[in-house]
């Protein structure tokens, strides 16, 4: 995938090295194997994920991104990518905004990275509108520490529920020439580059549709 050189919200180079967010790699790479009608993307940032989705998918993506500054980077992100015309923008993303993108337009796939935005995107939402969706959402417990028992307690009757944590990156973990992770003076560099700087530990959270679950399980 074409990359800008910008990252809106994230550091850069752990999505040009092809390390940025490992920890869902085997996930994301079941859930792009799959059939899906429309995707939204809530909190897309520059496109790595909607852009990435439109082009492995090759189904429409709905955008949302509340920067601005996010819109022309997405905007060109698709546009490099040969995926104008699938991929969707719009701006910041409301419970009712949200809802009406699933009933309207069908989407069953569900990626959401909102800062925390999460506990209200989620709350409010219908169990019903999204009970053959897949949900795939970054939590944010530093804002809200009750967000992940509230999305247990609403979805473990209709969805199947994987969690995944971060973890600190290794010099294995780079992708790129194996020459330049051996030479002692550059692991340092190395693993500085992948890190996320995150702050601390995070989780994400898959949700499956109990009628339709996909291959890979974590």
């Amino acid at each position: 995938m074409k990359y800008p050189g910008v990252s809106i919200g994230s550091n850069s180079p752990p999505k040009l090295l092809g390390t940025y967010e490992l920890e869902l790699h085997d996930c994301i790479k079941s859930l792009i194997r799959e059939k899906w009608s429309k995707a939204i993307v809530v909190g897309a940032a520059e496109g790595y994920y909607a852009v990435g989705v439109a082009a492995h998918v090759g189904c429409p993506v709905v955008a949302f991104e509340q920067e601005e500054s996010g819109h022309k980077w997405l905007r060109k992100m698709a546009e490099h990518n040969g995926m104008g015309a699938l991929v969707e923008i719009r701006g910041r993303c409301e419970s009712t905004d949200l809802q009406e993108a699933i009933s309207k337009e069908g989407a069953n796939l569900i990626i959401m990275d909102v800062e925390g935005y999460e506990t209200v995107l989620l709350g409010s939402l219908p169990t019903t509108a999204v009970r053959e969706s897949t949900l795939l959402i970054e939590i944010h417990e530093g804002v809200d520490r009750q967000v992940t028992a509230m999305i247990h307690s609403k979805f473990s009757s209709t969805h199947d529920i994987t969690e995944y944590m971060t973890r600190e990156r290794k010099v294995e973990d780079f992708t790129g020439p194996r020459w330049l992770s051996k030479i002692a003076i550059q692991k340092a560099w190395v693993t500085s580059a992948m890190d996320e700087s995150r702050g601390g530990p995070m989780t994400w959270i898959l949700l499956q549709p109990k009628s339709n679950e996909i291959p890979y399980r974590g």
